[in-house]
C-alpha cells in the first residue's frame, strides 16, 4: 500500500508539470505586466549612448548627437533631439540610419511597442527589421510638430527572446537634421516556477469547497528562491485570494515545512473563494515577490463533500 501511495504521488507530480506549463500559459493574461521605456537622448552628455547611427550602410555605427532644438520644432516631454553632428545640421538631401536596441525575457508573451516621434524631414521605423510606420516623405512642418507621430506594433511575430533592434531611417531635405522619440515597450513576463505544497503534511489534499474555513498553502523555498520574499498580497490559489485577519493582515506566517532547512511562507486562502469543480485534480497558484518577480506553482488536490 505505502509503495502505491508513493507511485501515485509520483504520478501526480509529473502530471502536475505538463499542467504547470499550460496553466503558465492561461493565467499570463491576468498577470502584470512589465514595461520598457526607449527615449532619444538619454544621459547627460553630448552623445547618447543608447542610440546610434551609421554613415556607412551600418559596417559601423557612433553615437548619436543630442542636438540644439531648432525654433520650431516640438519636443516630446522627457526626450531630446538626436542627429548625426553636434550641431543639428549636415548631410542635406540624404538618409541617415540610427538603431537602439532592447531586451526581452524568455517566455514572455503578450508583446507591445507604442512609439511617438518627431523627424526632421521624415521619419521610417523597423522594429527587428519589420516596418511598424512610416511619415510622409517630404518636407513638411507637421512631421516635427505636434502632435507627434504615433506607431505602435502588437504582433508577437515581430518581437524576439534577447536582443530587438528599433530602427529609424531619417530623411534630411535641406537643414537642420534631427528626431527626437519615445517608445513604451509592454510585455508579460514569464512566471518562475516554484514548489507549492497545498495543506502541509497531508496527502492527499481534500478539499470541501463548502466549508467556510481556510486552505494552507506553503509556497517553498529552494537554494535559489527565497519563498519568504513573495508578497502575500500579490497570491493566489486557484484564483482565491489570501484571507485577511480583522485588520487587514494577510493570514501568513513562515516556516521550514519540509525540512530543507530553508523558510518557506504559508499563505492562508479562503476555501469558498477557489475557483474550483469537482472534476479539478489541480490547483495552480500565483504570486510575485516584492522585488517584482512572479511565480508559478501547481498541487494536486481532491475535491470532496
Amino acid at each position: 500500500m505505502k509503495y502505491l501511495t508513493t507511485f501515485t504521488q509520483n504520478l501526480l507530480r509529473s502530471l502536475g508539470a505538463l499542467v504547470l506549463i499550460a496553466a503558465a500559459s492561461s493565467v499570463a493574461s491576468t498577470m502584470a505586466q512589465s514595461s520598457i521605456t526607449l527615449i532619444s537622448g538619454s544621459g547627460l552628455g553630448s552623445r547618447d549612448a543608447a542610440n546610434q547611427f551609421t554613415l556607412d550602410k551600418g559596417l559601423t555605427w557612433q553615437d548619436a548627437y543630442v542636438t540644439p532644438m531648432m525654433p520650431n520644432y516640438h519636443r516630446i516631454m522627457g526626450t531630446r533631439y538626436i542627429g548625426p553632428t553636434a550641431t543639428g545640421r549636415g548631410y542635406p538631401d540624404q538618409t541617415i540610419r540610427y538603431r537602439t536596441t532592447f531586451q526581452l525575457p524568455a517566455g514572455f508573451s503578450n508583446p507591445s511597442l507604442l512609439l511617438d516621434i518627431h523627424a526632421d524631414n521624415a521619419a521610417t521605423i523597423w522594429l527587428n527589421g519589420h516596418l511598424i510606420g512610416e511619415q510622409d516623405q517630404e518636407e513638411v512642418e507637421r512631421n516635427f510638430q505636434n502632435p507627434a507621430e504615433q506607431y505602435r506594433s502588437t504582433s508577437a511575430a515581430q518581437f524576439v527572446t534577447g536582443t530587438n533592434v528599433l530602427e529609424f531611417a531619417i530623411r534630411n531635405f535641406l537643414d537642420p537634421s534631427g528626431f527626437d522619440y519615445m517608445a513604451i515597450v509592454s510585455y508579460t513576463p514569464a512566471p518562475t516556477q516554484v514548489g507549492i505544497d497545498i495543506k502541509p503534511g497531508e496527502y492527499p489534499n481534500s478539499i470541501n469547497l463548502g466549508s467556510n474555513g481556510v486552505v494552507a498553502v506553503a509556497i517553498l523555498s529552494s537554494p535559489s528562491f527565497d519563498a519568504t520574499q513573495v508578497d502575500p498580497l500579490t497570491v493566489t490559489l486557484a484564483g482565491a485570494s489570501v484571507a485577511l485577519r480583522g485588520r487587514g493582515t494577510p493570514m501568513v506566517s513562515q516556516k521550514d515545512v519540509n525540512d530543507d532547512g530553508l523558510l518557506d511562507l504559508v499563505v492562508h486562502v479562503e476555501t469558498e473563494a477557489l475557483e474550483l469543480s469537482e472534476e479539478d485534480t489541480q490547483a495552480t497558484l500565483l504570486g510575485q515577490t516584492y522585488g517584482g518577480l512572479h511565480i508559478i506553482g501547481t498541487d494536486s488536490v481532491r475535491i470532496v463533500p
